[in-house]
């Protein structure tokens, strides 16, 4: 018999750490967004406020109180998005706890609590200097705000390059996301077509625990077992009836131990494979249409022979045997030379392999079933005190649970039904995070293209108010009202098309961070990475003509007297 240790923040939040760092990560991208958003902005308004310095400080101001002033603003900016933000995320934190995956662990303690509050507040006041700190570094001395003032239409060159660095960054960040998003999108619809060698349709499923107190020795556990299901079996609307002590996409049940073949000596210094076994009733794998691939299944007949036999799963017959045909051949939990070690069991049959802990398993576990009879003879462990039953139905399986329920408490009072749920709740499950992360993933990619949008569109619409004068003589001198608009488009296509290159080579380096949270699809698909270029390409230069095609309408008689 094996026992597996795990460390106590594993046993905690199970598998779901790498999932969570993913979607702090995207959180922080969209936040980079967001920042590279409100940087731009901020350059613009130094721009727009260089006349206003340039007055203060003719008038005596000093550093000191423009400083305060620029501050000031930006704090009561960053304070009403901050609280804004507080407002949206407790609501989202209110939905996610009630709509989230229950497979994701400790969701109902996730809570706006007083720690997220400080980091918020903390957050808000570092973004909220930081941006009012951006026109302090280019504040110009008396004479320059003087001479840069006068010069209404010229845009100083390293503000006009730090938003073009800042327009490309927001491309490169939301392009990151956009990759991820439709990445984990074709991972999910993969993971949701795998066979998992059981029908889920139309069956439901729970647990008895039989009282240790009152079910003190094996037989009467078996004949407690026997009697339940007898007695579900009789109920209208159930087609078939059975139970094991683990069921696939569960751990709960399951045991696991060295495996012995009658008649094998394993090599010096060999270890025997690792295998998972539980205990099965009759018909086990007809009510959950497991496919039957050699031999026969265990059936009822099972439960009253004395010899006991097993059913192996495929995985065990290429580990164990070499793909070799098995039936007939005994193997047995535990080394045969040990005081302690289980019986022989003869392989009866072999099934399809079912999931052990989720839908894709890189190296799927062996698995061997025995009846509830061998688990008795030999007093093998599986315990039997517990045992998940399985109803096939001909009616909504819920419909039965409070008939089921009713039927075990009349074989004893005592008993109570847990986990109940259907094996489409199963299967579910076993999906739901990777459809938690994957709908999260692509909200911060939504979010993300919008913020880089919107902020790209305001950038482009500034060059063209700044510009105005330079385009009005151009359409005066005769120049195509075409030829402005793509000039236009193409001064921001290439910073986009320099974002998208950054963007590329991000997602591309990157890629290897989710590839564990992948199936069936490369962390670098090249159709991922052309599409969401070309989708990401179109609307930044969508961005950018609309402000173009503005520029294009301009009469050069308005736009020269705008000078």
């Amino acid at each position: 018999m094996i026992s597996m240790a795990t460390t106590l923040i594993d046993a905690m939040v199970g598998g779901v750490a790498r999932p969570l760092w993913i979607l702090l990560a995207a959180a922080g991208v969209v936040l980079l967004v967001a920042c590279a958003n409100v940087a731009n902005l901020f350059l613009v308004r130094c721009d727009a406020k260089q006349r206003e310095v340039a007055v203060r400080r003719a008038l005596g101001s000093g550093s000191g109180g423009i400083a305060g002033y620029f501050l000031a603003e930006s704090a009561w900016l960053a304070l009403a998005g901050g609280t804004l933000g507080l407002a949206v995320a407790w609501g989202t934190v209110q939905v996610l706890v009630v709509f989230g995956p229950s497979s994701l662990p400790r969701l109902h303690e996730v809570r706006v609590d007083g720690v997220t509050i400080a980091f918020a507040v903390g957050l808000i006041l570092a973004t909220g200097l930081a941006f009012g700190a951006i026109p302090l570094v280019r504040l110009s001395p008396l004479a320059e705000s003087l001479h840069e003032s006068g010069r209404s239409n010229t845009a100083n060159r390293a503000r006009y390059r730090a938003r073009q660095v800042l327009m490309g960054g927001q491309v490169a960040l939301a392009l990151v996301l956009l990759v991820a998003s439709p990445l984990m999108l074709r991972s999910f619809q993969k993971l949701r077509a795998i066979d998992p060698a059981f029908d889920a349709r139309s069956a439901l499923s729970f647990r008895v625990g039989l009282p240790p107190a009152d079910y003190r020795d094996r037989d009467r556990m078996v004949a407690a077992h026997r009697a339940i299901l007898d007695r579900l079996s009789e109920l209208p609307g159930v087609s078939a009836v059975s139970a094991a002590t683990c069921l696939p996409l569960s751990t709960e049940g399951c045991f696991g131990g060295p495996l012995f073949v009658e008649g094998r000596v394993l090599p010096p210094g060999a270890h025997a494979p690792l295998v998972r076994f539980g205990a099965v009733a009759g018909g086990f794998f007809e009510t959950m249409r497991t496919r039957v691939v050699r031999g026969r299944s265990i059936d009822r007949q099972d439960v009253e022979r004395r010899e006991p036999v097993a059913v192996v799963d495929e995985t065990l017959v290429k580990i164990a045997f070499a793909n070799q045909d098995p039936v007939g051949r005994r193997i047995r939990i535990g080394d045969p030379s040990f005081a302690f070690s289980f019986g022989w069991l003869t392989i009866v049959g072999v099934v399809a392999n079912t999931p052990t802990r989720a839908l894709a398993e890189p190296t799927p576990v062996p698995k061997m079933y025995m009846p509830l009879i061998a688990a008795r003879i030999m007093n093998i462990v599986p315990a039997i005190g517990a045992m998940s039953y399985v109803l096939r139905t001909s009616v909504p399986p819920q419909s039965l649970t409070e008939v089921a329920r009713r039927a075990v408490n009349e074989v004893d009072p005592n008993l109570a039904l847990a986990q109940v749920r259907t094996l489409q709740d199963i299967l579910y499950l076993a999906s739901a995070q990777t459809a938690f992360t994957m709908v999260l993933l692509a909200i911060a990619a939504a979010v993300a293209l919008l913020l880089g949008v919107v902020g790209i569109y305001g950038a482009m619409s500034y060059i063209v108010t700044q510009r105005t004068g330079e385009i009005g003589i151009r359409l005066a001198l005769g120049a195509e009202p075409g030829s402005v608009s793509r000039m236009i488009v193409r001064q921001g296509g290439v910073v986009a098309l320099a974002g998208v290159a950054v963007g590329l080579a991000a997602a591309f380096g990157g890629g290897r961070l989710l590839e564990s949270l992948l199936y069936g699809i490369s962390p670098r698909d090249p159709n991922v990475f052309a599409g969401t270029t070309v989708l990401l390409v179109g609307v930044v230069l969508l961005a950018c003509w609309l402000p173009a095609r503005r520029a294009a309408r301009l009469s050069p008689l308005d736009a020269l007297r705008s000078e």
